[in-house]
């Protein structure tokens, strides 16, 4: 990662600069073991259990190289600090579900629980160096523990009242809960210990519970079908600041509506699709005590976050043949208290980065997907958008609104060179896009892969890479009253995975089924 930064005074003139070189090497050794079986009681009931265990362990050492500079540029950078931060992470989860199927095809019962646990563990180790001015090292540590408890629950039923009209309706219920422990020390020279720093101690606990009913009910005919559907859903959020003792409550009741229509040409069908969604902010994304990064940079939540409402009109037409589909669509989508991330001036050197909500987001595009089938050899599908975005952030003290033309594509082939071979090309662009104090820049990837299967499919080896080109990089721009910032941050090498799968007994997935994964997280 690479940070250059201007600080402005109060009539946009530099007064210094600051510039950060970090480099986060490490070498993860990841655990994992996955479990399942399906039971078949009788011709209407069937339960399973499934299960999943993951342990990761990494020790990283990271060095951190600041230059602060006032008005004259050092060669020197002002500290040098070195970090051992070995990690510890654990996740477990089950599944238990019960099914049973009614005499009417298709008319079902399903109910499924799951359960799953989290752990996560840093020590971090602090070494700072002050190469200039020349002043003594400072010595503090953070341990970071963090666990996460999910439980989800779902009751669904699905009847098909006749050939041409289906009911489905259910109930979801979500529980989490975050317990997050941030322990600081310094190493005090008088003493000659460690001693707790209360600063950059803090626990903060939260819990959250969404009751939800659904339920959606499908229509057609020869030409024309609908499907409309309605989701009322109360939610229940708590966060506790331990070390203050205070409580962050919020509830509120939401119903969520969605309707497809469709109606069908000699050609092909047209879709018209209306929805709103949710996306709430998670525990990390709420808690205000903040993390001290270097002695430059701080990351907080916000209590305060609200959750971000989408409301999307859609309309296409759909054609397809044998061979190819094809399906163009326009859209508007307008988002309400959008997440966005900002940064704010602690004091002369120390900035604050940290979640806020934005007065509202507005999306106009042109959705293209179109895919292709060249027989049993060659599949490929590409899908494009153009769309142009508005944000409105005044409420977060920005008077004009900003607004961009951009696109994303996503390209998927795969070539069955043999009835055992098969390969695969995936690659994504996206430009660039807006913020409220700048914007981001354009991203690609390109993965590739291979898939051989042997001795009559019960044996296959896979072999992938991600960020073929090494060219998955995220670059940031801000400007602001206070400052003018570039950060880039870039994964150093790309990934490869080689695996080999056994199978025995019944295979119930279809090998055409099974795709290929890869990695393009930063």
């Amino acid at each position: 990662n690479n940070i250059t930064r201007e600080y402005l005074d109060s009539i946009g003139k530099t007064q210094s600069y600051y510039t950060e070189d970090n480099q986060s090497p490490a070498r993860p050794l990841s655990k994992i073991v996955t479990v399942g079986a399906d039971f078949t009681l009788n011709k209407q009931n069937t339960i399973g259990l499934f299960g999943n265990y993951h342990k990761r362990d990494q020790i990283k050492q990271d060095v951190i190289k600041n230059y602060f500079m006032i008005k004259i540029i050092y060669s020197l950078p002002a500290t040098i600090a070195f970090v051992t931060t070995p990690e510890y992470e654990k996740e477990k989860d089950a599944t238990v579900y019960w099914q049973h199927n009614f005499l009417k095809e298709d008319h079902a019962l399903r109910a499924e629980l799951n359960i799953s646990a989290s752990d996560e563990v840093e020590d971090n180790h602090y070494t700072t160096v002050y190469n200039f001015p020349a002043l003594p090292s400072l010595l503090d540590n953070t341990l970071i523990k963090q666990s996460d408890n999910q439980q989800e629950l779902t009751i669904d039923y699905t009847n098909p009242l006749s050939e041409n009209a289906k009911l489905e309706t259910g109930y979801n219920g979500s529980f989490n809960q975050i317990d997050m422990d941030f322990y600081g020390e310094y190493y005090d020279a008088i003493q000659r210990r460690f001693v707790k720093d209360m600063i950059k101690s803090n626990r903060f606990n939260y819990s959250e519970a969404i009751h939800a009913l659904y339920g959606t009910y499908q229509h057609s005919n020869e030409k024309f079908g609908y499907s409309a559907g309605l989701r009322l859903e109360q939610a229940y959020i708590e966060g506790l600041l331990v070390n203050k003792d205070s409580l962050i409550s919020n509830q509120y009741f939401k119903i969520y509506p969605t309707l497809h229509l469709s109606y069908m040409l000699k050609k092909g069908e047209l879709q018209l699709n209306y929805s709103r969604r949710v996306n709430r902010p998670d525990g990390d994304n709420l808690n205000p005590f903040p993390e001290y990064q270097d002695p430059f940079n701080i990351r907080a939540g916000n209590p305060k976050l609200l959750p971000e409402l989408t409301h999307s009109v859609e309309v296409g037409f759909k054609w397809q043949n044998e061979q190819f589909s094809f399906v163009p669509s326009l859209y508007y989508r307008f988002k309400q208290n959008g997440f966005t991330t900002v940064i704010i001036k602690v004091n002369d050197s120390v900035l604050l980065t940290t979640e806020q909500n934005l007065s509202n987001d507005r999306s106009t595009g042109l959705e293209l997907i179109f895919s292709a089938n060249a027989g049993k050899f060659l599949s490929a599908n590409l899908s494009s958008n153009f769309f142009n975005n508005q944000i409105d952030a005044s409420n977060l003290g920005y008077s004009a609104k900003k607004s961009v033309v951009s696109m994303s594509a996503n390209f998927n082939a795969t070539a069955t060179v043999t009835k055992t071979t098969m390969f695969q090309l995936s690659c994504n662009y996206r430009s660039a896009r807006l913020i409220p104090q700048g914007k981001t820049f354009a991203t690609f990837v390109l993965n590739s892969g291979i898939r051989q299967d042997l001795f009559k499919k019960k044996v296959t080896l896979t072999l992938t890479v991600s960020d073929l080109f090494r060219s998955l990089k995220q670059k940031t721009e801000l400007t602001s009253l206070f400052i003018k910032q570039v950060a880039v941050g870039r994964r150093d090498a790309r990934i490869f995975y080689a695996g080999i799968s056994y199978r025995f007994g019944k295979v119930i997935k279809k090998q055409s089924e099974e795709k290929l994964q890869f990695d393009n997280a930063l």
